[in-house]
Order: structure tokens, then C-alpha cells, then sequence
């Protein structure tokens, strides 16, 4: 098995044809975040993206994105805004992910979202939870009687809020696709004062960030694009949610709604009115992502099994920051219950940190406010 590391642009016109089939090939991997086209679009805005590329015989096997940090450790390609990640694996390669990463010299990989080459086959060290989903491949009315059978109460609530909501503003405007960018604006304000209230790392206040937003809502592939849904009352924003799409599959992404509107539920209504659009549209399955299961589940109908944790391989690292971030990780299961949930929790944003900022100095004195933090 040989293994090559390429930087985008320099990766071979045919090598990018094979890694669109392969991906084709995978209904794993029938999601936007798998995208080749999501892979150009980041490298321009993150000069450390590489692909990982396994051959046997001459014949590409397996594609891997990622980004290369030092010490040679990879995060996954998009950093905090990577739902999704992991690599596309021809069935007949014979290889793990580990041995991919071994082959492009790395001594590991932090992944908050991996999806492996098979439903049942995830590595053994990663631990594993559900993402929610929806299929309304049966037509939005049978499975809107199906979710109603199941949760009779919260769609009575729909309804009673949707009769408010009719009865207090004259204009009530769905949109599946907002070109306004005065919408993606105000999207973006409101994830950030969110970041901000809720004293969680602004990974949206990166310049590379920026940049990455603004060429994906002008971006769109064969089978890859963006959708920008929005939910105005008498004109005003209630709510928008940024998402990207394949041909099928809608991946929900960063969404933000107006406190103001709270009464009438602005996430829930366009969330609601977004999964008809989406049908209508042709798209069947509309990905939540992880966490907030209590908000989902009233519109899910499966779930994906979804791994975190970190993917070593047999390579040692010296660097100062992997040494320290392994004995961090020991010290947990030693401390106390109290301590250990100070140091969890520090070390859940350190690594919001260190996949959203790039520079050192930039990462360096972020790092630091969480350490005061901690010892505050």
C-alpha cells in the first residue's frame, strides 16, 4: 500500500475523478461534508488543508481530507464547523483509518464527528453516540401523521402557536433559499452574541472563518450547494438557518432566531415549514447534527451512529502541546468528581480553540484564558 499527501491544488485531475466516484460509490458518505468540491472550497481559506491519498496496485483506495497541524497531528477538514469527517474507503482496500494515518506519518487524529467506512465497524477507542435525522422519503404528509402520532403534544402547541402567530402579523414569510445577505448578516451576529452570552470560544471570530462562510454561500457542485432558509414576520428576521445540501441529503448547520419572537417558537415553525420545503424540493433526508436531542427529537425519525475521542497511531509525538494535552486527559480520571468536570469541561473548549484558531499567537493567548479560567 503506498500513501501520498497532496495539497489540493496540486492533487491530479484524474485523483480527484476517482475520489468523486468513490464517494458516489459510498451511501456512507451521501452527505455534503464528504463533498471533493467542500475540499476546494476549504483550502482556500486554509493553507494547511491536505488529502491523504492510499493506492494499491496504481489504483487509488482511499481519500482522506484533513488539516495538518504540527507535531504531526491532523484535525478534521473545517475544524468546528466539521459535523462530519473521517475517509472514503474503497470496500475492497483492506485498510483502517489508523493505517492511513500511519502511512501519511502522523501519530494521530482529534475527531468530534467521525463517521467510519461502515455502520457497525467504528474504531474500538472512539466513544459513540446517536445523531438525529430525518427521512421524509414517504412524502412530508405521511410522515408528518407518523411524528404527530408520536408527539401529539408538541404538534398541538404547533398549531396553537401558528394561529397566534396568523392572528398577530399581517406578512408571514418562509424562504428555502434567502438571497438577502442582510439574512446570512444577521445570522452571523446572532451565533456570535450567542457565543458571547454563553462564554463558549467564538469559533465564527477566525478571519479564515469569514472567508470560509462567505465561499460556501457562493459555492455550489454537481451535487453540492448551500441553502439559506429564513422565517420573516411583517418583514422583520424571526429566525434563519444556514444548511448545506446534496442532491438528497440537507445538512442542518448553523441556525439563530430573534428572542423577541420567542413566544411563537421561530426555530421550531421554520424548522417545520423547512422539512416541507426540503420535500418539495426533492431532498429526503435532512441531517440535525449532534447535541440538543431534546429540541430534535420531535422531528427525527433515525439516527447515525456518530465517534469522538482521538485516533492514535504507533507514532510518538514530542510536541509540547500533545505531551501536555495526554497527561491533561490522565489527570481526569484521577481528580475528583468536581475537578474532573472543571477539567473536562476546559479542555472541551481548548479544543474548540485549537481546531478554530490557526495562528500561534493567536492560539497561544486563547489558550491562556482558559487556563486562568480554570484556576480562577
Amino acid at each position: 500500500m503506498d500513501f501520498t499527501t497532496f495539497k489540493p491544488d496540486e492533487m491530479p485531475a484524474d485523483l480527484w475523478t476517482t475520489y468523486g466516484q468513490l464517494r458516489d460509490a459510498d451511501p456512507l458518505k451521501d452527505n455534503p461534508q464528504f463533498d471533493p468540491h467542500l475540499v476546494r472550497l476549504i483550502a482556500t481559506v486554509r493553507p494547511d488543508t491536505r488529502i491523504v491519498v492510499a493506492s494499491q496496485a496504481n489504483e487509488p483506495v482511499a481519500f482522506w481530507p484533513m488539516h495538518m497541524r504540527p507535531g504531526k497531528w491532523a484535525r478534521p477538514l473545517g475544524g468546528p464547523f466539521s459535523d462530519w469527517h473521517g475517509p472514503i474507503i474503497a470496500p475492497h482496500a483492506g485498510i483502517c483509518e489508523t493505517d492511513i494515518l500511519e502511512g501519511a506519518g502522523l501519530c494521530g487524529m482529534t475527531v468530534h464527528g467521525f463517521r467510519s467506512a461502515s455502520l457497525y465497524d467504528m474504531p474500538e477507542n472512539l466513544s459513540v453516540h446517536g445523531v438525529h435525522a430525518t427521512d421524509v422519503s414517504m412524502g412530508f404528509e405521511n410522515y408528518l401523521k407518523h411524528q404527530k402520532m408520536l408527539f401529539p403534544k408538541h404538534f398541538k402547541n404547533i398549531r396553537r402557536v401558528t394561529r397566534n402567530l396568523e392572528a398577530d402579523f399581517s406578512s408571514i414569510e418562509y424562504n428555502f433559499n434567502d438571497d438577502d445577505p442582510r439574512a446570512l448578516d444577521w445570522l452571523i451576529e446572532k451565533k456570535r452574541m450567542q457565543f458571547q452570552r454563553t462564554k463558549r470560544h467564538d469559533v465564527l471570530g477566525a478571519e479564515w472563518a469569514q472567508k470560509y462562510i462567505d465561499v460556501l454561500r457562493h459555492a455550489s457542485g454537481d451535487r453540492f450547494g448551500t441553502k439559506l432558509m429564513s422565517l420573516r414576520l411583517n418583514g422583520r428576521i424571526a429566525a434563519v438557518e444556514l444548511n448545506l445540501n446534496s442532491d438528497r441529503v440537507m445538512h442542518g448547520w448553523l441556525i439563530a432566531y430573534d428572542a423577541e419572537f420567542g413566544r411563537y417558537s421561530p426555530g421550531y415553525l421554520l424548522w417545520h415549514e423547512g422539512l416541507k420545503m426540503m420535500a418539495e424540493h426533492g431532498i429526503t433526508e435532512y441531517d440535525c447534527g449532534a447535541g440538543m436531542e431534546h429540541y430534535k427529537k420531535y422531528y427525527t425519525n433515525f439516527m447515525l451512529p456518530q465517534g469522538s475521542g482521538v485516533l492514535r497511531t504507533d507514532r510518538k509525538s514530542l510536541s509540547p502541546s500533545r505531551i501536555i494535552g495526554a497527561r491533561w486527559r490522565a489527570a481526569e480520571h484521577i481528580m475528583p468528581v468536581r475537578s474532573r468536570e472543571v477539567m473536562c469541561k476546559a479542555r472541551r473548549r481548548m479544543d474548540q480553540i485549537a481546531v478554530s484558531v490557526t495562528g500561534r499567537r493567536a492560539r497561544a493567548k486563547s489558550l491562556f484564558g482558559v487556563i486562568r479560567q480554570v484556576g480562577a
